[in-house]
């Protein structure tokens, strides 16, 4: 497994696992992305995870 980003690892063979989610299967339009949290607050990264709009 390959780490994307900090607690998202992705597999060749279409399975990711997420820290707080586990193990799922990758689906062509799901899209990764990092969000930020906002100024004043404990710096942080969230993972989100968004399917693409057709």
């Amino acid at each position: 497994m390959k780490q994307q980003f900090i607690g998202l690892q992705h597999c060749k063979c279409g399975m990711s696992w997420k820290r707080d989610i586990g193990f799922f299967e990758r689906e062509p339009d799901m899209v990764f992305t990092l969000q930020h949290s906002r100024p004043g607050q404990k710096p942080g990264r969230l993972i989100r995870i968004e399917r693409r709009e057709k």
